[in-house]
């Protein structure tokens, strides 16, 4: 091309629409992109120039004639239709040698009389304007022709001679003028910015308060409208971004800010993490009912006493071993007699150990079978023995050999046969023992009208707790915690070989008379209830616990009976049951099973538990 863009595009815009104006640049550059449509308007150019020229020879004629000097005349050039055009950058051309012409030419040049221009059409239509050279008449004096030819050439002058400003919209331009530069009408600058706003979590509620958007944009900014929700689902209510998070992952939502009159004067792409719920990671894959002392993912036992008590057990496995399909570790037992005693046990199967599932059954349920066993048929020596020890107790310095023997041959006794069947079982399947390790937490309780007798044995981890009126609570256990997490003590062959050493000081007896209930719970609820071993000691805590957990007890019953046309329910077990759901809780970090059991004064109400009310 010849000349400037802007040339052209004042040229094509005169083309289309008759007037000098702004012009859409897409529509432009497809027009110069058409080589012969910038050819013609080179053709024009040149023509024109030409044109300008051979005035300024006959110029020089006329001035000739008056001083009698004969010139050769030029013809002047044909009307030619062409559109009216623009020259900001005017290339000079090569001078051209006009060619002689008779007179009588020049007499039929000037009989041409210009034609008027072309209204406009419309938009739609190409608009052509038809540019006539001005007549020349043979001038009779010199004076008039003079003046004819100053006139002639007026709508043809140079852009230096033009002294008033030509209208952009108005003014229709003559061969020879120059427009003014295009004016593109001014939009409002729109600012754009990108910020990072707050993580949110999958499944979770969102808020965040874009006012600060607002005071940090132009103070024309009154009003901001989310044109773009990233796929998040939130919207924008009292400038507050809100909304229910779904799908985890990075998006970017886009939001505007406007004026009164509706103006957009400000743009914000927004970015938002959404981090993905820990608790939608765990799979729940079921166990495998043909795996060796296979066992339901979850078990629930419910038993009221004759006397009124409520015994509770419940036992889930873990989101740890659900994710990879593996079997629950933990097993829990609870029995009553018919002679008053209530019998609760715990047991947490060691995870570093293949079978320990099969020891934690074993070491519960054959040590609760043994101690049943022995206090349906004792006639109140255990009970007499303990209770005349309390009365005694200020006066002796050692438990005295009738409070020996009875501790033995029950408790001990009946631990040792839980431990005798875990050994057999080794031998049997051939494994070491050592594959059946498991905690054991044990409690016995009986009321009388001395007070509620409570007697436990804990190894292991995990807590045994009695609940008193006025939210107090007693540890009822020593903690087996190692040097470093996950680390304990297993039922083994050390406690029963040396019992006064290993047995016996795990060994608690009291006597309560505003108990309340009482708690046994594996470290898969301790851990993540409790901050640390010395939160176990404090009643509030163990208070917190329970009141979760009444709501559980007092609800609807699930029967627990599984389904016998369901395999699926004989390997998952009750998992609808309230226990079970409770039991269910997440704590980040704390995904081992969960095993608990429960005794509760009869006729408790959850809103009388911490004042020690009865109904």
């Amino acid at each position: 091309m010849k000349h400037t863009h802007d040339y052209y595009a004042q040229i094509f815009m005169l083309l289309m629409t008759g007037k000098r104006g702004y012009y859409r640049p897409e529509v432009m550059d497809a027009l110069m992109a058409n080589t012969e449509a910038v050819a013609l308007v080179d053709e024009f150019t040149e023509r024109f120039q030409s044109h300008v020229a051979e005035s300024s020879s006959s110029d020089t004629a006329e001035a000739a004639r008056e001083d009698g000097v004969s010139v050769p005349a030029q013809m002047p050039l044909p009307a030619t239709t062409m559109p009216e055009m623009p020259a900001p950058e005017m290339v000079t051309p090569e001078p051209i040698t006009p060619e002689p012409i008779t007179l009588t030419a020049l007499e039929e040049a000037s009989s041409i009389t210009p034609q008027a221009v072309a209204p406009e059409r419309d938009a739609a239509e190409p608009v052509e304007k038809t540019v006539v050279v001005p007549e020349f008449s043979q001038p009779s004096e010199p004076s008039q022709s003079s003046e004819r030819y100053e006139a002639s050439l007026e709508s043809s002058v140079s852009s230096h001679e033009i002294s008033e400003p030509i209208d952009a919209q108005e003014t229709t331009l003559s061969p020879g003028d120059v427009p003014a530069p295009s004016v593109v009408p001014k939009e409002p600058s729109v600012s754009e910015m990108t910020r990072n706003i707050p993580n949110g979590r999958s499944g979770q509620s969102y808020q965040h308060d874009l006012g600060a958007l607002l005071l940090a944009a132009s103070s024309t900014v009154t009003d901001i409208t989310l044109v773009d929700d990233g796929g998040t689902g939130l919207v924008i209510e009292d400038h507050q971004l809100i909304g229910e998070l779904v799908a985890a992952g990075n998006f970017q939502l886009v939001v505007t800010g406007c004026a009164d009159d509706g103006t957009c004067l400000a743009r914000w792409t927004l970015r938002l993490a959404i981090i993905a719920n820990p608790r939608d990671l765990w799979k729940t894959l079921p166990s495998d009912a043909q795996a060796l002392y296979a066992k339901a993912d979850c078990d629930v036992a419910r038993e009221t006493t004759p006397a009124g008590w409520q015994m509770f057990m419940a036992s889930q496995r873990g989101r740890s071993h659900a994710h990879r399909g593996g079997q629950r570790d933990d097993h829990g037992v609870i029995q009553t007699t018919s002679t008053g005693w209530n019998i609760l046990a715990v047991a947490d199967g060691a995870g570093s150990c293949v079978l320990s599932r099969q020891g934690s059954l074993l070491a519960s349920t054959r040590t609760v079978e043994g101690l049943a066993a022995y206090l349906e048929a004792d006639e109140g020596t255990l009970e007499g023995v303990v209770l005349e020890y309390f009365e005694q107790q200020s006066t002796l310095k050692t438990p005295p050999k009738a409070w020996i023997d009875a501790l033995y041959h029950s408790v001990f006794t009946s631990l040792h046969q839980g431990y005798k069947a875990i050994c057999e079982e080794a031998q049997a399947s051939n494994q070491p023992v050592k594959a059946f390790s498991t905690t054991l937490l044990l409690a016995l309780h009986k009321p009388s009208p001395q007070g509620d007798l409570v007697i436990t044995f804990g190894i292991g981890d995990g807590g045994i707790a009695v609940l008193e009126t006025g939210r107090a609570a007693t540890l009822m256990n020593h903690v087996d915690a190692g040097a470093h997490a996950g680390q304990t003590r297993f039922l083994d062959g050390a406690v029963f070989s040396n019992a006064e050493q290993d047995f016996y000081p795990r060994i608690r007896i009291q006597r309560f008379t505003a108990l309340e209930a009482l708690v046994l719970a594996t470290d898969g609820i301790t851990d993540p209830m409790f901050e640390s071993d010395n939160d176990l000691q404090m009643g509030e805590s163990w208070w917190r616990m329970f009141d979760d957990l009444a709501p559980s007890l007092d609800g609807p019953h699930a029967t627990g009976a599984l389904a016998e046309d369901s395999a699926a329910d004989a390997v998952s077990g009750p998992v609808d049951d309230p226990l079970v759901r409770y039991l269910d809780f997440f704590t980040p970090g704390h995904h081992d099973d969960r095993t608990l059991a429960v005794l509760r004064r009869p006729h408790v109400a959850r809103n009388d538990a911490g004042r020690g009310g009865q109904s």
